[in-house]
């Protein structure tokens, strides 16, 4: 049975530049995932807060999606 061959870029392998990047971008998208609940904490209190957190963290995984895409693994 025959293995199925990938593209070229499929076949690049992941390096310690690739992990820097990707860690960089981690701990911004942390940093910045800590400071809107913060905010929406102290805007909407305990209780709404967890109404507001799914929201925000689709939007934060969309993004990060979109940078990790775009940014770390180019």
């Amino acid at each position: 049975m025959d293995a199925i061959p990938y593209s070229e870029s499929a076949r690049q392998r992941l390096n310690w530049r690739h992990f820097g990047k990707f860690a960089v971008l981690w701990i911004i998208m942390t940093f910045v995932n800590t400071f809107l609940m913060t905010t929406a904490e102290r805007h909407f209190g305990l209780r709404l807060t967890w109404l507001v957190k799914l929201p925000t963290e689709a939007m934060l995984a969309t993004v990060n999606f979109f940078l990790c895409r775009h940014v770390v693994y180019r």
